[in-house]
């Protein structure tokens, strides 16, 4: 009989699979094995090239039900549905019944004996082919990062916003906490959900949770563990911390020369201010951000979003994806650097190139923008309404909405370089007509004729809105204690779907589950570590 063992996804090695089908030819079975992270389309045209009898999935990478699934979609798809699936690998219990439901013959455990597993294999192709499963509803995706590990050290917000980018994307993000105090968001929250920070669970949802010593020898050794079975490892100490620690790149590297290591800081791993303390607060101020922020002859302003810290965690999360593609083509890793003042300054866009090309400092302009007009918002008797007249061809439609053709056939505002000059008089004019109807109103009137325009939502209003919920932005998962919990949706959507999205974890709830399916260490090793503190 002949059995073809494969690895789909993109684990950090192959052992297992290599002894099971080393196991497999010592017990007088013919095996072809296709080698470490196939896809799911590779494995189905090897088996059915080989003309094989039998096919084993070695999955460790937590998307078991998605690669399984491809794999016996693209099977019945190539007229192979004869051919038996097993799957094995670190499997939580409760995927095994939606794996069986999808036709697999068996699921083995990462810890069964390989002498039970040949005579469960020579049992599975000694049976009757059994009848083919009523079709199954297809599992939610895995997201388009299903395979990748992420070992996250970061804190507070900025890292673990872009981490939880990745966790969106299908990743599975391990978060690595100190025992007994975890991320300091646990605790510094004005309002918690379910038990949990409300401002941790805006960073950590869908995350694993594992409490871990990195200041104690043997929790370092852990660790460098599971970096060796991982993909990325993200931090967001002061530059140098990790290298104090043992843990640098280059000890890291040399554990898995297929890691990549993003490291987020207030300024970046060099330069004069990279040992500098950083905030939000502070990136948003040396960035430049803050001078343009807020109403001209008035003091600077934060925003009212935290864009020092979120800006900074979309960049590492896409110089995470950027260095996981590279490493598609070189096979190594590589150090990802994320300074939030750099990410700062590169959102100051148009307005750095009008400084270099007039000289003139840009200053505030509240909600108004210095050479388009009107583009600001404006008050109604309802709400404050944003109106956005970018270019001359909406011009004609606004001023049909507001029924002021005369605007139209005024010569002092036929174009916007001629609005900007007289900006004082337009704008006047127009607050005092916008304040005779409700926002409501008008947005519908400047939307029938295409005019770009909207309400300034408060947060609840934009969290209900039917946009919002079309979109799939605003998410109910199970809390820790089993009643719902609301959580933020994925802003990139694929059409392929995305993960379904998950809560924050407790503080160290997958330690154990972790530790024994990834590592393999027994109860009492986990038990030895938990009495010593070390998780």
């Amino acid at each position: 009989m002949k059995v073809l063992v494969a690895k789909p996804g993109l684990d950090g090695h192959d052992r297992g699979a290599k002894i099971v089908a080393q196991a497999l030819r010592d017990a007088g079975f013919e095996v072809v094995y296709t080698g470490l992270r196939q896809r799911p389309a590779e494995i189905v045209a090897a088996a059915v090239q080989e003309d094989v009898d039998l096919v084993g999935l070695s999955i460790l990478s937590g998307a078991h039900v998605e690669l399984t699934a491809r794999v016996m979609r693209g099977l019945a798809e190539a007229g192979a549905a004869g051919i038996r699936v097993i799957v094995g690998g670190v499997i939580p219990e409760e995927d095994v019944p939606a794996l069986l439901g999808l036709g697999v013959a068996r699921v083995f455990d990462a810890g069964t004996p390989l002498d039970a597993l040949v005579e469960d294999v020579r049992a599975v192709l000694a049976a009757p082919p059994a009848p083919a499963p009523a079709p199954a509803p297809a599992p939610a995706p895995a997201g388009p990062l299903a395979g990748v590990r992420v070992l996250d050290l970061t804190r507070y917000l900025a890292g673990p916003h872009g981490s939880q980018l990745l966790a969106q994307l299908g990743a599975e993000v391990i978060k690595i906490e100190p025992p007994e105090r975890g991320d300091p968001m646990r605790t510094v929250s004005l309002h918690f959900q379910d038990g949990l920070s409300a401002h941790f669970v805006s960073g950590n949802a869908g995350k694993k949770s594992v409490t871990l010593d990195l200041h104690r020898p043997e929790g370092r050794r852990v660790f460098l563990e599971l970096a060796e079975r991982a993909d990325v490892v993200m931090e967001n100490f002061r530059p140098g911390t990790m290298a104090r620690l043992g843990l640098g790149y280059d000890v890291l590297a040399a554990v898995n020369p297929r890691l990549v290591v993003a490291s987020v800081s207030g300024f970046g791993q060099t330069g004069p201010w990279r040992d500098w303390a950083s905030y939000d607060l502070v990136a948003q101020a040396v960035g430049g951000g803050m001078s343009l922020t807020g109403e001209p002859g008035q003091p600077p302003v934060k925003m009212g979003l935290p864009v020092g810290d979120l800006a900074a965690g979309v960049f590492a999360a896409l110089g995470v994806v950027t260095a996981l593609y590279r490493r598609g083509a070189t096979g190594r890793g590589t150090a990802v650097d994320i300074g939030m003042m750099d990410v700062q300054v590169s959102l100051l866009s148009y307005l750095a190139h009008y400084y270099w090309a007039s000289g003139q400092v840009p200053e505030p302009e509240g909600s108004g923008h210095p050479n388009i007009v009107p583009y600001q918002i404006f008050a109604t008797p309802t709400g404050w309404l944003a109106v956005a007249v970018y270019g001359d061809h909406f011009w004609p439609g606004f001023c049909r909405a507001l029924e002021l053709p005369e605007l139209s056939a005024d010569p002092r505002y036929a174009t916007n370089e001629l609005r900007c000059q007289h900006r004082e008089s337009l704008v006047a004019l127009l607050a005092g007509h916008l304040a005779t109807r409700s926002r409501e109103a008008w947005v519908a009137r400047l939307a029938a004729e295409g005019v770009p325009a909207g309400p300034v939502h408060r947060v609840d209003e934009a969290l209900a809105s039917p946009q919002a919920a079309a979109r799939g932005m605003v998410r109910r998962v199970t809390g820790p204690s089993g009643t719902e919990l609301t959580v933020l949706g994925c802003p990139i959507k694929l059409a392929d779907g995305e993960a379904a999205p998950a809560a924050a974890p407790t503080l160290g709830q997958h330690t154990d589950e972790v530790l024994a399916g990834l590592l393999g260490y027994t109860t009492d090793r986990i038990g030895r570590l938990r009495r010593d503190r070390i998780v």
